[in-house]
């Protein structure tokens, strides 16, 4: 029998096909295009739409189980287009999977089929759909979501539904890419006072939870029929984790900023121009739907999905980073920073301590070289070519195991991982906002 994963180009559904393949399933994939790198995983592809009843049929026949991935996404256009692909296509999966006997359908949600633009602390499964929708997205999934779990009949279809949040990684096309464009404009504001905490979850452990939930999901497991938050479950101050993101991909943080009222008020003005300019095809820069996601914590209860079917990572949040920060220099490609979905969590746990170690070298200051005094050195800005990089740090040091690793016992006790300072909102002691100019420290002294 075969596996089917619907949008299996995407940015996760690739990386569902990827750890399928590498625990040897026989994988094919449902997407509108071609995608060549699938062809060389030698994964059968039919290229087709969700929307069209028979390619969906003809997609499960001899399937086992469907990872069903396919969506649009975004936070602006006309509901028609949401409702057609997310909540229709979805449909369509469902009929295909009883008429051709598929066994187990896994779908993939989304958090924001519960929001409804208030603060969410540590909420879990017992949240209620909300009565309005911000956006077309979260609506046309939670129909979705609904008809899946409906569906579940323990003698004819296995469904259950996970709801990853704010997946992100290298490959990501959507929520990294747009933020540093907008960074290299210089149009990224922090939205709020800053201090919101987020929930996520790093692309490759999103993947294998939906491998973890259609494993356990059988006849008297009970995993059917249910939905499931899905994330790291340690949240994170959001405009912290987006500044270290801006890090390593070289660009200045985010220094300026603008209050919630103002950009949710703003979002509003903005939808109302371009619904009545009919502008369905150009998304606004601001919407209320984007303005709660930036400004409010949105974090999850996710002790269901570890109880149910033992979600748990496979990369460390310190390993995660570490990878995105080498594919925005362009120094790995995706492929090469494939793992497989069943590492044995001692291995998990070693390459986060390899990777705390190797944050804790990124993180020592620089020493200046020694050079007699010129008059060049007037100013305090040292010039970075004369530093010997290869003599600061010593690349073969930097993922040496943590066994071996030789720490100086005062940096140790005082070193913090990335991951509890993001958590804390431990900003860096020499940074000053843009805003927080000569006056406003005036005042509050």
């Amino acid at each position: 029998m075969q596996v089917l994963v619907t949008g299996g180009g995407g940015f996760l559904g690739r990386a569902i096909v990827r750890q399928l393949v590498y625990r040897g399933e026989r994988v094919r994939v449902l997407g509108r295009n071609p995608y060549p790198f699938l062809d060389k995983l030698g994964v059968e592809v039919i290229q087709g739409d969700v929307r069209d009843p028979a390619v969906v049929a003809n997609a499960c026949r001899e399937v086992e189980t469907v990872y069903h991935t396919a969506a649009v996404a975004g936070i602006w256009g006309p509901w028609d287009r949401y409702h057609s692909i997310n909540t229709l296509g979805t449909r369509n999966v469902i009929d295909g999977c009883l008429g051709q006997g598929v066994q187990k359908l896994v779908f993939t949600s989304s958090p924001s089929v519960v929001f409804s633009g208030s603060d969410q602390e540590g909420v879990n499964e017992t949240e209620p759909y909300p009565r309005r929708y911000l956006c077309h997205y979260p609506h046309s999934k939670a129909l979705a979501e609904q008809e899946v779990l409906d569906s579940h009949d323990r003698t004819r279809l296995l469904t259950c539904a996970l709801r990853p949040h704010l997946i992100w990684g290298p490959g990501d096309q959507h929520l990294i890419p747009r933020m540093l464009e907008r960074a290299r404009l210089e149009k990224l504001k922090r939205v709020g006072n800053g201090d919101n905490k987020v929930d996520m979850i790093y692309v490759d452990n999103a993947a294998a939870a939906h491998l973890q939930a259609a494993d356990a999901l059988t006849p008297d497991s009970p995993v059917g029929g249910q939905a499931y938050f899905v994330s790291e479950g340690e949240p994170v101050n959001l405009w912290m984790w987006i500044n270290e993101i801006l890090m390593l991909a070289g660009l200045p943080r985010v220094r300026r900023s603008v209050s919630f009222s103002a950009a949710y008020n703003g979002g509003r003005f903005l939808e109302t121009i371009y619904e009545w300019f009919r502008w369905t095809d150009h998304e606004p820069i601001m919407t209320r739907f984007l303005a709660c996601q930036l400004a409010h914590h949105h974090y999850y209860d996710v002790s269901k999905a570890r109880r149910d079917f033992g979600m748990r990572s496979i990369v460390s949040f310190e390993e995660g980073m570490d990878r995105l920060g080498r594919f925005l220099s362009g120094e790995t490609a995706i492929a090469e920073q494939t793992l497989p979905c069943n590492r044995n969590p001692v291995e998990v746990e070693r390459e986060r301590m390899r990777q705390i170690n190797w944050r804790d070298q990124y993180n020592k200051p620089v020493p200046t070289p020694n050079r007699g005094p010129s008059a060049d050195d007037t100013d305090d800005v040292d010039d970075v070519d004369d530093v010997d990089v290869v003599d600061v740090v010593d690349d073969d040091n930097l993922y040496e195991d943590s066994e071996d690793a030789h720490v100086d016992d005062e940096v140790a006790e005082s070193s913090t991982s990335l991951r509890d300072r993001l958590a804390d909102g431990i900003e860096y002691a020499d940074e000053e906002d843009e805003n927080d100019d000569e006056k406003n420290r005036r005042r509050r002294r």
